[in-house]
C-alpha cells in the first residue's frame, strides 16, 4: 500500500504545483532570423583542411568540416563564427549578411628544436608506498626497493 500513496502524493503535488517552464532569456536584438552560413576552411597553400571545429561561441552549435573542407552551420548575424583545427591558429569572425564564407587558417609552428621528454611521478599516499614495496619484492627487486644483483 506504501508505494501507491508514494504515487499518489505525488501526482497531487504535480498537478496542484502546476507545470512551470524556466528558460533562459537571449539577446534578441540583430537575431531576427537564423541563416544557415556554408563554408570551406583551407589551409595558407590552398589546401581543404578535414576535420575543422567551426562553432559559433557561447553557443552549443559546432560542426565539424567534411573530407573536402566545407562546413555548414546555422548562426544569426553578430554572432561569432570561431575555427579550431588540430596544428593550425586558431580563426574568429564576426557572422555580417554574407552566407559563404571562405576561410584560410595558418598552420601552427610546432617547436623546431629537439623533443623535449618530460618525466612525470605520481605521488603515492603512505598504503600506496608499502604495497609497492611489496609488489617490487615479490618481482625480485629486493627487499623495500632495493636492488640485488
Amino acid at each position: 500500500m506504501l508505494p501507491y500513496l508514494k504515487t499518489i502524493a505525488t501526482l497531487i503535488l504535480f498537478s496542484l504545483c502546476g507545470n512551470h517552464f524556466v528558460s533562459a532569456q537571449t539577446d534578441t536584438a540583430n537575431k531576427e532570423h537564423l541563416h544557415t552560413i556554408t563554408g570551406r576552411i583551407t589551409d595558407q597553400d590552398g589546401f581543404p583542411v578535414p576535420g575543422a571545429m567551426v562553432m559559433i561561441n557561447k553557443t552549443g552549435r559546432g560542426v565539424l568540416t567534411d573530407i573536402d573542407g566545407n562546413f555548414s552551420i546555422s548562426a544569426y548575424e553578430g554572432e561569432l563564427l570561431i575555427v579550431n583545427a588540430l596544428s593550425y591558429n586558431k580563426a574568429e569572425i564576426i557572422i555580417t549578411t554574407n552566407r559563404q564564407y571562405n576561410i584560410s587558417i595558418k598552420q601552427e609552428l610546432q617547436g623546431t628544436g629537439p623533443p623535449v621528454i618530460i618525466e612525470t611521478f605520481r605521488k603515492r599516499t603512505f598504503f600506496g608506498r608499502i604495497f609497492h614495496a611489496i609488489g617490487n619484492f615479490f618481482r625480485g627487486k629486493g627487499e623495500f626497493g632495493v636492488h640485488v644483483s
